[in-house]
């Protein structure tokens, strides 16, 4: 829904609810040895009521504030059976029905500079709720980084402080958009290696399970843009990076390196072609 509270209020508003439900089974036929079935995904599921509320202010012509907050009531299951009893064996005081409370509240300040330059300011708070891959995966193979992943049932939702700037400069012809952020996470949902274990998967490097730590921050940047040559051509290139450590100063995994995106893009009529390229540090 959206109405006006005011001359210069915008509110708008929405709720949501979904269900997921999941089940990934496996048979393994070893040389020599009776088939094993397991459950890489035992049979669970999650149910999620969430409300959003946004407010954009209008402060004068040339400065917005926008004002968004968004709660989440969600309530996490594991079926009782074959997935559980598998789960027992690392957490034999694992619990059926889980739930959740999380949140978020995030401020933007966009601000005319000049009659083609705007600067956007943005704080806020948020919190995630494990995956249930985070939460009861049971020796899922990651091809990233070539390892089993276990579930940990007992994840708490992490948490995470951020704040970007971020300068447009535009005209008819060209958009740059140049934004830099910082994130200080608490109960960083991470993945630690754990050598005692056996792996399931022929040729994994080990096994990983997950776990919330004390805390870990990201930096990085992005720059882009866009350029339009003729009323056909079109230009974008995109560059971001982004470095992670966690509360010991060591760097996290699977976080992307430098990133640039190229496209060039060719329209005419009802019809576009285009061209893309990755590149990555």
């Amino acid at each position: 829904g959206n109405f006006h509270l005011s001359g210069k209020h915008t509110l708008s508003f929405r709720t949501d609810y979904f269900n997921n439900q999941v089940l990934a089974e496996m048979i393994m036929y070893p040389e020599g040895a009776s088939s094993m079935y397991m459950q890489t995904w035992p049979a669970s599921g999650r149910s999620d009521i969430g409300f959003y509320l946004n407010d954009v202010y209008k402060i004068n012509q040339g400065t917005q504030l926008l004002i968004n907050s968004r709660v989440d009531w969600a309530t996490t299951t594991l079926k009782e059976g074959f997935g559980m009893d598998q789960l027992e064996v690392f957490y034999p005081n694992i619990q059926s029905v889980n739930q959740h409370i999380v949140g978020a509240v995030n401020l933007k300040l966009k601000q005319l500079i000049k009659s083609n330059w705007i600067a956007e300011l943005h704080a806020g708070y948020g919190e995630r709720l494990p995956t249930l891959s985070e939460t009861f995966g049971f020796y899922l193979f990651n091809r990233y980084d070539g390892y089993d992943y276990i579930g940990q049932p007992d994840l708490v939702p992490e948490k995470n402080w951020s704040t970007d700037l971020t300068l447009n400069y535009f005209t008819n012809r060209v958009q740059v958009t140049a934004t830099g952020f910082y994130n200080y996470l608490s109960d960083y949902i991470f993945s630690s290696i754990h050598p005692e274990l056996s792996v399931m998967t022929p040729g994994a490097h080990g096994v990983k399970i997950y776990e919330n730590i004390p805390s870990a921050t990201m930096v990085g940047g992005e720059v882009s843009v866009l350029t339009n040559f003729s009323k056909n051509f079109q230009f974008i290139t995109a560059a971001k990076y982004t470095h992670g450590r966690d509360f010991e100063g060591t760097p996290l995994p699977l976080i992307p390196p430098l990133t640039i995106n190229t496209t060039l893009r060719y329209s005419v009529k009802h019809f576009n072609v285009q061209f893309e390229n990755e590149s990555a540090s």
